[in-house]
């Protein structure tokens, strides 16, 4: 099922590399050859207002070249 509960799920394709060098920087660079990007997002122990972005999460939305999808850590509140 998809999100909605309704039909079948798509199918994603998942590419694996390993690489050195800055993570937002390679990222970047990647993100000109694929659809879409996903990005898990970690869990910043602030009050509401003040939650924030990781600097690498921040750089991946201001330049990727592709639509960029941040996933909340799991439990993560609103």
């Amino acid at each position: 099922m998809n999100a909605e509960g309704r039909g079948p799920a798509a199918v994603v394709g998942v590419v694996v590399r390993s690489v050195s060098g800055g993570a937002g920087g390679l990222f970047v660079a990647v993100s000109e050859d694929v659809e879409r990007a996903v990005v898990g997002g970690h869990s910043r122990r602030l009050p509401a207002p003040a939650r924030m972005l990781g600097s690498v999460t921040h750089a991946i939305l201001l330049h990727a070249a592709s639509p960029v999808a941040v996933v909340p850590p799991a439990g993560a509140e609103e």
